[in-house]
């Protein structure tokens, strides 16, 4: 199983995730595991945003996991022009949840921009939701941002 699907898995059922589950011995090696494949640089575009969408969202559940944030970025940012709508979405949801530094990571919106334009006929209803929200929570801090909202 993937390191990225075991996280979306998790996140999927993340209410039932107790506090005694945050100190399994497993958690530790999930996130070891994260960083041997960025490392190896052997995430995909996909498996990319799919984990730091399922990082942010259990971030009340196991806060332990925001830790990889800062280590994702970087190679969000470096697959982000293979992104399709789904991951498009997902990145830009997670980036407005957990509160991104828009500044500092305006190179990866631009280049997300540039996807969601290339993407738009592919953007389902709850994609497009994701990233109105996302937009409105992030445009607050910076107006490259808003390119979304004129993209879809």
């Amino acid at each position: 199983i993937h390191v990225s699907t075991a996280f979306v898995r998790l996140a999927k059922v993340k209410a039932t995730i107790e506090h005694r589950d945050t100190d399994h011995v497993a958690m530790p090696k999930l996130v070891n595991e994260v960083r041997r494949a960025l490392k190896s640089r052997s995430l995909t575009a996909r498996t990319s945003a799919n984990t730091l969408w399922a990082t942010v969202s259990m971030e009340k559940q196991i806060p332990q996991l925001m830790s990889l944030i800062p280590e994702l970025m970087p190679m969000i940012q470096l697959l982000a022009k293979d992104m399709n709508a789904q991951d498009i979405a997902n990145v830009m949801w997670a980036s407005a949840r957990c509160k991104i530094d828009v500044g500092a990571s305006e190179n990866l919106f631009v280049t997300l921009a540039e996807r969601a334009f290339l993407e738009a006929d592919a953007f389902m209803a709850q994609e497009i939701a994701n990233v109105f929200w996302s937009s409105a929570k992030l445009h607050r801090r910076s107006a490259p941002v808003s390119t979304f909202l004129d993209v879809l």
